[in-house]
């Protein structure tokens, strides 16, 4: 669906993948989850865009415009919940008022935060490893090629593109006691930076970690934060969704191939492509 509105728009199959493919089908799969109608799809893309990409002045020329982003979503999701409310449906955003922990329901305020929280990741999370590992292998007509063949199960592609191109730079937690790290004292109530973009290439553990290598297995990467209480809860469908749309764009496009000079997003957060012009067609 996604690629046949990109190319009723360009009949000569000259594309951009972030702006006319990539920023669109995370936002079908997680708004269909949260309960979003399709046809706001493009709503979820601009509030994301809006709220997180704030330190690129080509995507937010006015950072207040990010709080009027917020309050656009928290809007839309109150209507959302009053809809809900009255007509509960098969969706997170009906589960979400129907939770009860303790005796305890969710408020308003706190449904408002999980939508926006699952908007937000589900959206830039995987966009951002997709584009970016669709870049990788275009550049590298060897691997591509073991990829389109299969003798590269596509599972493993997919963790090379997540530790390649970690969707977000770091991370920040807070220590919880005393300990020493790497020969560095650490004090409870410490803030930590945890850079996914340098765990993900630590020689210690990664032969050649600068590589792009769909054939490393296996691949202990931090993509989904590691393990633990903080390990990505949409880790799964972030796998499966990047699989499928793997599978589907290298059957559905033999041809494909870069098409000009990419840019990226100007962010120290947010670890993607602005930009990835390609070719559909030979």
């Amino acid at each position: 669906l996604v690629y046949d509105r990109a190319l009723e728009r360009s009949p000569d199959g000259r594309i951009d993948l972030v702006k006319d493919v990539g920023v669109y089908v995370p936002a079908m799969v997680i708004g269909d989850m949260l309960g979003a109608p399709r046809e706001d799809a493009d709503r979820l893309v601009d509030w994301t865009n809006r709220t997180t990409a704030f330190e690129d002045p080509r995507v937010v020329p006015d950072i207040e415009d990010t709080w009027v982003a917020l309050q656009e979503v928290f809007a839309y999701v109150y209507e959302l919940v009053e809809d809900r409310r009255a007509h509960p449906r098969d969706d997170l955003t009906s589960g979400f008022l129907a939770a009860e922990v303790d005796g305890e329901r969710l408020t308003v305020d706190e449904v408002c935060m999980f939508f926006f929280l699952l908007m937000v990741a589900g959206n830039d999370s995987t966009r951002a490893v997709f584009t970016s590992g669709m870049k990788n292998l275009l550049e590298d007509p060897e691997q591509l090629e073991l990829v389109r063949s299969g003798a590269v199960p596509l599972d493993q592609v997919v963790e090379e593109f997540v530790r390649y191109n970690p969707a977000f730079a770091y991370m920040r937690r807070t220590a919880t006691r005393d300990t020493e790290l790497g020969g560095r004292q650490i004090k409870a109530g410490d803030k930590l930076a945890l850079w996914y973009v340098s765990g993900n290439r630590d020689e210690s553990v990664f032969d050649d970690p600068h590589r792009f290598d769909v054939r490393r297995d296996p691949n202990p990467h931090q993509g989904f934060g590691g393990g633990g209480r903080h390990f990505c809860l949409g880790a799964g469908l972030a796998r499966l969704e990047l699989k499928l749309w793997l599978e589907e764009t290298l059957r559905r496009f033999p041809d494909l191939h870069l098409d000009g000079e990419s840019d990226r997003l100007a962010s120290t957060f947010l670890n993607q492509y602005r930009t990835i012009p390609v070719a559909l067609k030979g």
